[in-house]
């Protein structure tokens, strides 16, 4: 005769055999749940530590900074298990923000939930990445975009003729002429 019990992770009632019930309380719906709950029970156990700074960032003091400047804990960014428990969880597909623009803060006053674009146009704003003669890939001087834009605009000439007197490859040419470099340049 089987038995109901509550998952300890998601709390859905389901039935088992009594020879499947813990009697420790520590019963799961599923192999997932487990392992979610074991987790994030893990990751609660550890303390994070942090000093303010001058700008009211909480600085994590706690955790190293993995490849990019983020403080990790294990296999996920301190900031985002913050947002997480104080917050609330994230959608597939959303992201974590600093308003602040310092990687090691951790204060939930200073992230926002929010997708990959509009976190590369923070960084846009922010100057964090590179446009134009700055990018570390720019082939030609915002100068010879500026010249062959008025090139593009004012005169009849193809695309390989501009080829044979500047010198920059046809294909930067059109990515050019239909915006999809050096946008940052204008006429």
């Amino acid at each position: 005769m089987p038995i109901t019990v509550k998952c300890k992770c998601c709390f859905k009632q389901y039935s088992v055999p009594p020879s499947r019930v813990n009697v420790n309380g520590m019963n799961f719906c599923s192999k997932p749940c487990q392992h979610q709950y074991r987790r994030s029970n893990h990751l609660r156990s550890f303390p994070i530590d942090y000093e303010i700074d001058e700008n009211g960032c909480f600085i994590c003091t706690s955790h190293k900074k993995g490849k990019r400047g983020y403080p990790r804990m294990h296999e996920k960014l301190v900031f985002r298990h913050v947002y997480e428990q104080m917050i609330g969880p994230l959608e597939k597909g959303e992201l974590v923000r600093h308003l602040c623009d310092n990687k090691m803060c951790i204060n939930p006053e200073h992230l926002r939930k929010g997708t990959q674009l509009e976190n590369v146009r923070d960084a846009l704003r922010n100057k964090r990445i590179k446009v134009g003669e700055e990018h570390h890939s720019a082939k030609i001087s915002e100068i010879k975009v500026y010249a062959l834009k008025v090139l593009l605009e004012k005169t009849d000439l193809t695309h390989k003729e501009l080829n044979l007197i500047t010198g920059v490859p046809d294909s930067t040419i059109k990515s050019i002429k239909y915006g999809k470099a050096w946008r940052s340049v204008k006429v």
